[in-house]
């Protein structure tokens, strides 16, 4: 460590500039190549889909409650990473490595919910109503096109990434080779589901149903889509109503709580 007075010319030229006017970017920076490497580490331990997002700033750190992690500004230039190895100390590879590894433990040591992978169909119940609820026929998102070894889950790429073979390939029907038993074993479960969670007016289901026709509930959605190709929609015109005539009769039996009609 040395004193300011000793510093090169080019570098002490840097000091009295703000950060944010020095156009600082993780991306294309020295320091991304250990982001890299740090998601590939995490990738061979299995943990495929955790890539806790980097940002630059003052020092290292994971903020509370936000699995994100904080690097030090002065490492994304080369100057300013030399400035900073005049004036004080600056990590080498093993220490930047080793500081990742730490906050991304930090970043991953946040409240997570774990659930089972289910192996089998992704199965979709809505149900309309409220004192006479009604389960609509299932809907399956068809997820046979993921490439072989991929968990056949609707994840992320299946549901937002437009550009990706998986958002493309996904298709929502109405199965038609279901057993009549776990149809109705999948309405029952819905409906059931549905007064118990105290739901009103309208609301999806989503199971997962194994090749011995096992139905796992594994998600209640209050307020799923209504979008005319959602897959609410989809069970509704399956059931023989309209798309117009749906969104008719939930808005009244919203209504209808309140003693108003439509």
């Amino acid at each position: 460590m040395r004193g300011f007075e000793s510093t090169p010319a080019d570098l002490r030229a840097l000091l009295p500039q703000r950060i944010s006017r020095l156009g600082l970017k993780l991306e294309g920076s020295p320091v991304e190549r250990y982001v890299q490497m740090l998601y590939r580490e995490l990738e061979r331990k299995g943990l495929r889909h955790f890539r806790p997002p980097c940002y630059l700033t003052d020092e290292w750190g994971c903020p509370d409650g936000e699995p994100i992690i904080g690097i030090p500004f002065y490492l994304a230039d080369p100057k300013l990473a030399r400035l900073e190895q005049e004036i004080d100390d600056l990590e080498d590879e093993r220490e930047i490595r080793m500081y990742l590894r730490h906050e991304a433990g930090h970043a991953f040591n946040h409240p997570v919910l774990i659930e089972q992978y289910i192996e089998g169909r992704e199965i979709y119940v809505g149900v309309i109503g409220n004192a006479e609820a009604e389960a609509l026929p299932p809907v399956e998102l068809d997820l046979s096109h993921l490439p072989k070894g991929t968990p056949r889950i609707a994840g992320a790429e299946v549901k937002w990434q437009e550009g990706t073979r998986a958002y493309r390939g996904s298709r929502a029907r109405v199965p038609t080779d279901l057993p009549a038993p776990v149809v109705e074993a999948l309405q029952g479960a819905a409906v059931t589901a549905f007064q118990t969670l105290h739901l009103r007016d309208y609301a999806r289901f989503d199971f997962r149903i194994t090749p011995d026709g096992a139905a796992y509930l594994i998600e209640a959605n209050p307020n799923p889509y209504l979008h005319s190709t959602a897959e609410f929609i989809r069970a509704a015109r399956a059931s023989g109503r309209t798309y117009p005539g749906t969104i008719r009769e939930i808005v009244g039996l919203a209504l209808s709580r309140y003693g108003l009609s439509v």
